[in-house]
């Protein structure tokens, strides 16, 4: 049986589904990302015909790319998106919709803060806000609104 060089493992042999065999081989560890940080996979950019022509500046000294493509290494990005998983229709069951009135969107709010606490209602506006922003400005505004009067109107930090 080989042995790999550091940093690999050898993996065993295996069949696939459609009958074809795997032989065993060296791959490489991954080590994976640390708690709270998610991995972002490499890939391959391509390089404007500006930049390759004319090159970039780097420091006081201009820089001509050697290729047109550019290998993006994989790496572990920052914190895992604080979001979390919305229910549709949570508070529209209590009347809310960003389609009515100021005053309408607010009693319903009201009404639903019997079941969530304003912290709660304040998160899910927030996050629908966030969400909505690129596809439907005006709802995000609307949602925007309405989670900073939660805000003014209880003692949120």
């Amino acid at each position: 049986m080989e042995s790999c060089k550091e940093g690999y493992v050898m993996r065993k042999s295996y069949t696939r589904k459609n009958g074809r065999k795997v032989k065993s081989t060296c791959v490489k560890i991954s080590k994976g990302c640390p708690p709270g940080k998610t991995l972002r996979k490499g890939y391959n950019r391509k390089l404007a015909n500006s930049i390759v022509k004319q090159g970039f500046v780097r420091g006081k000294s201009r820089v001509f790319p050697k290729s047109k493509k550019v290998h993006v290494k994989s790496y572990c990005t920052g914190p895992k998106s604080k979001i979390a998983p919305l229910k549709k229709g949570e508070l529209s069951k209590y009347g809310y919709s960003y389609k009515l009135s100021e005053q309408e969107r607010r009693a319903a709010l009201m009404r639903a803060s019997k079941e969530f606490d304003f912290m709660n209602m304040y998160k899910k506006l927030d996050a629908v806000a966030k969400l909505s922003k690129t596809v439907n400005p005006k709802a995000a505004a609307v949602f925007s609104a309405d989670r900073d009067w939660i805000h003014s109107k209880t003692n949120l930090r």
